[in-house]
């Protein structure tokens, strides 16, 4: 893992940067930071480098990580006599010389340090990211906590239009029922009355049938 990927896999385990380092197997006697190690890997380019994140000291089945250097720090050096050298990205690579006519008596490889505000962020820029990711979780706790402050009130009102929603529903069936009731009440009275009529002029024909006689 390059010390990009190893900064990033610090910021979403939320992680301090403290590392043990091992070159070629041998595991040195002080923690290191990330900036460190990549010194160690420029000190020593042609020895393996491997870390071990201080979260996983204490388990016998972690795994040592290889740290290699990000392509993007590779750079061109230049021999004395004008021709240049490539170096290879990938690690343990033999140089290669292009363009060059005389056999080379001396290399001055130069390697320039990223720029802090590259790719490649340092410990400082790094503690200040982690800050504001520390600042955020803490703006988003609080969020959740007032969500579900307003989740009680919400939820009882939800309860209270429930309640209110059956009631409802149950006086316009007792509303229904009643005017069910009073149709055929009504329509009774009007049976009653039509009898009560055809009665009344029953007696009155009688009347009239028996003073005529």
């Amino acid at each position: 893992m390059t010390l990009k990927e190893l900064q990033q896999w610090m910021l979403n385990h939320d992680e301090e940067d403290s590392w043990w380092v091992a070159i070629d197997g041998e595991v040195q006697d002080n923690l290191a930071s990330l900036p460190d190690v990549s010194k160690v890997k420029e000190q020593n380019a042609a020895s393996q480098i491997s870390v071990l994140h201080i979260s996983n000291a204490d388990d016998e089945d972690a795994e040592w990580i290889i740290f290699e250097r990000d392509p993007a720090e590779f750079k061109l050096a230049k021999d004395k006599k004008g021709g240049s050298l490539r170096v290879s990205a990938a690690p343990f690579s033999v140089p290669e010389v292009v363009e060059h006519e005389e056999e080379i008596e001396e290399e001055e490889i130069v390697v320039l340090e990223p720029p802090t505000s590259g790719g490649i962020a340092t410990s400082e820029e790094f503690l200040a990211l982690k800050e504001q990711v520390d600042t955020l979780n803490k703006e988003v706790e609080g969020l959740k906590a007032l969500a579900n402050e307003l989740k009680m009130p919400i939820m009882e009102a939800h309860q209270v239009l429930e309640e209110r929603e059956k009631f409802l529903e149950i006086s316009e069936n007792s509303l229904f029922d009643k005017a069910q009731k009073q149709e055929v009440l009504q329509t009774e009275l009007e049976q009653l009355r039509e009898e009560l009529h055809q009665r009344e002029r029953a007696l009155n024909h009688r009347e009239k049938t028996a003073q005529q006689r």
